[in-house]
């Protein structure tokens, strides 16, 4: 799969959003200024008709290894308590870190 990089630098961090080359989903990762070992994925997105054929994954190997060629050591998101992507990422590595707050995970994989 081939994908488009886009990268901002914001007053707090930078980030970068992936898109895949036919526009079917993107991914945006984000670090914080002074944080030196961890990025966020703070959006994941796969057009509706196109989920299930493995972009969202694809989309999601592609950010960690962003975040690897950038130094980090973890990456995290948030999903929503009861969701079902929240079994998805757990198979795929992520692990339940934390609570956010009382309705949201903080899921956490270690980039090796």
């Amino acid at each position: 799969m081939n994908f488009k990089y886009h990268k901002n630098e914001w007053w707090w961090g930078h980030s970068i959003t992936i898109v895949t080359e036919d526009g079917s989903g993107y991914v945006n990762l984000q670090q914080e200024n002074g944080i030196e070992d961890e990025m966020c994925i703070s959006n994941l997105s796969v057009l509706e008709e196109q989920r299930h054929k493995g972009i969202g994954t694809a989309l999601l190997a592609e950010a960690e290894r962003v975040a690897k060629d950038y130094g980090m050591k973890r990456i995290y998101l948030s999903a929503e308590k009861g969701s079902f992507v929240v079994d998805w990422y757990e198979r795929i590595g992520y692990t339940k870190d934390k609570y956010r707050n009382k309705h949201l995970y903080r899921l956490t994989k270690e980039l090796k």
